[in-house]
């Protein structure tokens, strides 16, 4: 086992590093938490303050003040956290869900960091730190990056390999242990984690919990200027008060007019905002696989005028009354139940569809005869389901 985990680790980093980014301009990720004041610096971009919801892109450079402290989701639902005092650059991110394929590359510059992994394969994902390869296989850990570049890795979850850079001797780290790599190099020491190391809270270290500050970016323990996509949510982003079930993907054959009016409020990480004002990049609730709430990116706004819906008679355009609300959507969209995914002209008076809190909320009322005009739906990546009229759809 070991000459085996010797050959794997520079293959690892091999296959990351020759991974062309994404454009700088395509997120890989958003902000989830901000606490006091951190910055992040794009690719070809001023120096700016780090904001909840604002999306990050490869090759981006993120750090922290003393007491400041990020979380960052990236699209294949890894979260990365950001301890205080802290330098790291997210080098390479490429991630394709339908193919399941991926690589990803951090480089740790210094402080402390939590990496707990989403769906990217893990063959794909090396971090690199001033003195260390770290190559994750499936797992929750916590680096340290001392100023001079020591490191120290602490798993929780899952396992890793550590090797020294420019070294070849590599140690598997399990639940429960902590190897060191000091500023020299050479081989890796491997002992049990500290106690205070047992993986509560955001960092997983008591002793690192207490140094972030209490108060969110923006107030009195931090000022955060404006971001530039998407805009700063004035509430935390809702999600429910109980695990959702797990619910399967919509399956449909696309049809041009399954769509929604312009008025339609759609929840995004910055509030309810009309379906016709959202854009590519911006972020909306949607469903994670496994069961419960995340936030998803938008792809794309997909537009049909009057003339479409007219010319799809077999989808009329009709109206669902919910808490005193109409949501106006063509008959052909899939509703989320509490009996699975069913079409808007299909139900009846009285089913229970799924809310955006996770509870149930009744159809009080169906209209039809509604005259054609045009109408919009969104393309979510991962999962195709938004919330739109205060409950879930198919995206």
């Amino acid at each position: 086992m070991a000459h085996r985990s010797i050959l794997i680790l520079p293959l690892i980093l091999g296959c990351v590093l020759a991974v062309p980014a994404p454009s700088p301009a395509q997120g890989i990720g958003a902000v989830e938490e901000v606490r006091a004041e951190a910055f992040a610096t794009p690719p070809s971009a001023s120096r700016d303050r780090v904001a909840m919801a604002r999306l990050v892109v490869a090759n981006e450079a993120i750090e922290t003040g003393a007491d400041a402290a990020v979380g960052l989701r990236f699209t294949d639902q890894t979260i990365f956290r950001i301890g205080p005092a802290s330098l790291v650059t997210l080098d390479r991110f490429l991630f394709d869900p339908n193919a399941k394929s991926g690589a990803m590359a951090l480089n740790l510059g210094r402080g402390a960091f939590r990496f707990i992994s989403g769906t990217m394969p893990k063959e794909g994902i090396a971090v690199r730190t001033p003195t260390a390869l770290i190559g994750v296989r499936g797992t929750d850990f916590l680096v340290r990056v001392t100023p001079a570049g020591a490191t120290a890795v602490t798993v929780f979850e899952g396992s890793v390999v550590i090797q020294p850079l420019g070294g070849t001797a590599q140690i598997l780290v399990l639940p429960g242990q902590r190897a060191s790599v000091d500023s020299g190099g050479g081989t890796p020491s491997l002992g049990a984690a500290p106690p205070d190391e047992s993986g509560g809270g955001f960092l997983g270290s008591n002793e690192l919990n207490s140094q972030i500050s209490s108060a969110p970016a923006g107030s009195s323990g931090g000022t955060v200027g404006p971001s530039r996509s998407p805009p700063v949510p004035t509430m935390p982003p809702p999600m429910a008060p109980q695990p959702m079930p797990p619910v399967s993907p919509p399956v449909y054959v696309p049809q041009k007019t399954m769509c929604f009016t312009g008025d339609t409020l759609v929840l995004t990480a910055a509030g309810p905002r009309r379906i016709d004002s959202i854009t590519a990049g911006d972020w909306v609730l949607g469903l994670a696989e496994e069961g419960g709430t995340v936030w998803r990116a938008v792809r794309a706004l997909q537009r049909h005028g009057a003339e479409a819906v007219a010319k799809a008679p077999e989808h009329p355009l009709i109206a669902l009354r919910i808490k005193g609300e109409e949501l106006r959507v063509t008959a052909n969209h899939l509703i989320l139940t509490e009996l699975g995914w069913r079409e808007a002209g299909a139900l009846q008076v009285g089913a229970m569809l799924r809310a955006a809190d996770g509870g149930l909320v009744a159809l009080e009322a169906l209209r039809q005869g509604l005259e054609p005009e045009a109408v919009f739906h969104l393309d979510v990546e991962v999962f195709p389901a938004y919330v739109a009229g205060g409950i879930f759809v198919s995206g």
